[in-house]
């Protein structure tokens, strides 16, 4: 994963989790309102049936009846029910204490205390209180406590939670496999082997110059074939320097390496051989779209590749490995003289245009023609590179 698709999904990540967070707060405290209301609306109904029972019964049988009624049903309830329920008032102490849990009780006072001590926290729980007068003209007090955060109203936010955190890492996992697919689709196979000591060898007759020396050495283009692209299955030599400019384009923007290859099949003398040099090349890199018809000038068929995230001596690696390929392959076709030369230049961390690109890769193939190892790349200095921009902008 490229270092800037790193910081997006990163920064996306952490605006993700900040925007998960503030839903389920959101969601705890819409849950918490909406059964506040409820207990409310239920402490209302119970305050009355306490006030009717204690003006119509009194003691003790007021009580038997109200405990009657706070018994759990066998069925779950539909409406929110109290953990305590006391009746008390400041000058006679309490009446009537009862309690679903002992735990929000701190202890039964004294017949002659104000008020029972009902233990509750006030994030789950909600508690309200309400007087009622006596037909003899004394006062009573009732105070309830209603759960308003338990397990039946938290679970479905704290799923809703969840679902959002895995659907949203399914995403980021999706993404970074169709990121890593799509990448791994445009490497060339073994884009990153190091050349081995034999190899190198072959790639020894690398050109170390700086750019000035090859302006007005280059070759124009050769012009491809009449249906060169169309039969041979290679794409079109005209899209090569619009590819390659987008190449340059995103190899500069994720600070990665770009070669590109000029392949050259010697004495291509019938369609055949062309046909079976193209798609050896199509074989061997496998990337029909990074591989461009040059047509053929004086028997000399030219294929260009493209090298995205590749070094100059990891192109030279799998162009040398491409000679042993195609020099196995020739013996089956009948051809046993067929063989190619190779001129390869790269990016090299210079900003530099597709133009030039292409000149420096026909200037190493012309070179390559007579070198030993049949394979040339041309190595720019990036250094002196800026420097000629340099002296030729000021």
């Amino acid at each position: 994963m490229s270092r800037l698709l790193a910081r997006a999904y990163l920064t996306v990540t952490i605006l993700a989790l900040l925007a998960i967070t503030v839903f389920f707060f959101w969601r705890l405290s819409s849950v918490r309102a909406e059964q506040t209301q409820r207990a409310a609306v239920a402490f209302q109904t119970l305050s009355r049936d306490i006030s009717d029972l204690w003006q119509s019964e009194g003691l003790p049988q007021a009580g038997r009846d109200l405990s009657e009624r706070l018994r759990p049903p066998p069925a779950p309830p539909t409406d929110r029910r109290p953990l305590v329920v006391g009746v008390y008032s400041f000058d006679d102490g309490i009446d009537y204490l009862w309690a679903e849990d002992g735990r929000f009780l701190g202890g039964v006072p004294d017949a002659a205390a104000a008020a029972p001590r009902i233990e509750s926290n006030d994030l789950v729980h909600q508690r309200f209180s309400r007087s009622f007068e006596l037909p003899d003209g004394r006062r009573r007090i009732v105070t309830a406590v209603y759960p308003v955060l338990d397990t039946q109203v938290t679970y479905p936010v704290l799923r809703d939670t969840l679902v959002a955190l895995l659907g949203y890492f399914a995403v980021g996992l999706t993404v970074a496999l169709v990121h890593s697919l799509a990448a791994a689709r445009r490497r060339q196979p073994d884009s990153a082997a190091a050349v081995a000591p034999a190899e190198r060898d072959t790639a020894a007759g690398a050109v170390t110059t700086d750019e000035p020396a090859l302006d007005g050495t280059a070759a124009p283009p050769n012009e491809p074939e009449e249906d060169g692209a169309e039969d041979l299955g290679l794409m079109p030599l005209e899209g090569l320097e619009h590819r390659i400019s987008l190449e340059l384009e995103r190899a500069g923007f994720h600070d990665q390496d770009l070669s590109v290859a000029f392949i050259a099949f010697q004495d291509v003398r019938d369609g055949a051989l062309a046909y079976r040099n193209a798609q050896a090349v199509l074989s061997f890199f496998t990337f029909d779209d990074l591989c461009f018809d040059g047509g053929v000038d004086h028997k000399n068929q030219v294929v260009a590749i493209l090298f995205p995230s590749t070094s100059l001596q990891e192109a030279l690696g799998q162009i040398e490995r491409f000679q042993r390929f195609y020099w196995e392959e020739r013996h089956s076709w009948g051809y046993d003289e067929a063989d190619f030369h190779c001129g390869v230049s790269a990016r090299n961390g210079r900003l530099v245009e597709a133009q030039r690109i292409v000149r420096e890769c026909r200037a190493a193939l012309r070179r390559a023609a007579g070198a030993p190892g049949r394979i040339m790349g041309f190595h720019p200095d990036p250094q002196r590179y800026r420097s000629y921009l340099s002296g030729h902008s000021s």
